[in-house]
């Protein structure tokens, strides 16, 4: 389960994307549609929130728990 609080870092290696959030291992994103994802390790899903092209948010689901963690100022786009 994620904290509040917690931070998420998503990059992009070798063609996939890998999230790490704070107190947890890097997983593979595994893509469901343009912004949508679902890890394998855990009943979970996030989706991209872009606009106008700018990814602005992340949006964990988990279970009943929805987490929206906006863009941190200064990370690369």
């Amino acid at each position: 389960m994620v904290e509040m609080g917690a931070e998420a870092e998503v990059t992009l290696e070798e063609g996939s994307l890998w999230i790490r959030v704070t107190g947890q291992p890097r997983l593979r994103l595994v893509p469901d549609g343009d912004n949508d994802y679902h890890i394998i390790e855990a009943p979970a899903s996030f989706t991209f929130e872009v606009v106008e092209g700018e990814t602005v948010a992340i949006v964990l689901e988990q279970g009943a728990t929805v987490i929206r963690g906006p863009r941190i100022e200064g990370t690369p786009r």
